[in-house]
């Protein structure tokens, strides 16, 4: 038997030689100065030690764990494509209103649903205007409730409604308030733990939700176009200037929206200005939302008030885009409703 101290490698090399000189021992030890003896232990050792193991069990082929990486990134070529696609088929995206009268567009403040500081006389008495004003349509600005999650989990102890319930809450709000809803979005609140997935569950059947955000334009009948950017909450705040982020906005925007319109702070704010060579107006609106008793905001000496929890425009299309009257902004959902009631009469 070859020497134990040869190392498996040199039975192996040895072994080899011996195959490849046609299994003489003579001509395989010539080939590698060694013995015809050394030779011949090594093939003993080979084939009791190394082929001798192979024959003992039996390791089946697993085969790849994937698809061949070519076509991997075949796959990933193709997605991209289309989320690309998708994504930009989201930038102001047309919204047909297929009427060549006024409408209203609410932006329905920060829901809150199952705040125990949910003003539900007033969101219920905004809901029946929006169910009963014909031609009005709503965006929901985001935070449908409060779904706490995380370390804020907690919060739920605090407060009469539960988790389940406040999935009836909002589930009325998007499927059986009546309101012609064009869209949710998500804010900070509904992205929490699950929310995000249940809103899209909800939205089965009914209007889109977006993530934070949607620009959309409000295309008529007869050509005129509004665009607008919704948003949960606009980039940059000033404690001078509610509507700093809006207004940042629009200094920046290659789109000109007519309408900029957010959430988020719990406070009310409507401006008005001017894209100078455009020589058109546009406006910014934060709506102040429904959660009117909020602990938080006093212990935080947040300020309080109680304009535009739901704001509203009315937009006319009879009129030209350049002209004064083609939009018109109401901090309260009655007035509004009666502006339009008000343009549809006088026609």
């Amino acid at each position: 038997m070859a020497n134990p101290g040869i190392p498996i490698e040199e039975v192996v090399r040895r072994y080899n030689a011996w195959i490849a000189c046609g299994q003489s021992y003579r001509a395989a030890g010539n080939t590698l100065g060694v013995t015809r003896h050394g030779i011949k232990s090594a093939v003993i050792r080979y084939e009791k030690e190394i082929e001798g193991k192979k024959g003992a069990i039996t390791i089946p082929d697993f085969g790849e764990d994937d698809i061949p990486v070519d076509d991997i990134i075949d796959q990933q070529c193709e997605r991209y494509e289309q989320r690309k696609a998708h994504h930009n088929a989201q930038q102001f995206f047309p919204v047909g209103v297929h009427s060549d009268g006024p409408i209203l567009l609410a932006f329905v403040g920060d829901p809150h649903v199952d705040a125990d500081g949910c003003n539900w006389p007033l969101l219920r008495r905004d809901c029946q205007i929006l169910r009963d004003t014909p031609n009005a349509y709503a965006v929901n600005i985001g935070d449908s409730h409060n779904n706490w999650a995380g370390r804020l989990m907690a919060l739920y102890a605090s407060q009469e409604t539960s988790k389940k319930t406040a999935y009836k809450l909002v589930h009325w709000l998007f499927k059986d308030s009546g309101v012609d809803w064009l869209f949710w979005l998500a804010g900070n609140h509904d992205a929490w733990g699950d929310g995000m997935a249940v809103l899209y569950e909800m939205s089965r059947g009914a209007a889109p939700v977006f993530d934070w955000q949607a620009k959309f334009e409000l295309t008529f009948d007869n050509g005129r176009v509004c665009p607008i950017h919704a948003a949960h909450s606009f980039k940059g705040t000033s404690i001078y200037n509610p509507g700093h982020g809006m207004l940042r906005a629009a200094k920046f925007s290659q789109h000109c929206p007519r309408i900029f319109a957010q959430g988020h702070h719990h406070e009310y704010w409507l401006h008005q200005g001017v894209y100078e060579d455009l020589d058109q107006t546009y406006f910014g609106m934060k709506v102040r939302g429904y959660k009117w008793i909020d602990h938080y905001a006093d212990l935080h000496q947040f300020g309080s008030n109680s304009h535009g929890a739901t704001g509203a425009f009315v937009i006319d299309p009879r009129v030209s885009e350049d002209n004064p009257g083609y939009i018109r902004g109401f901090d309260d959902l009655a007035l509004a409703a009666d502006f339009l009631a008000y343009l549809k009469d006088k026609a």
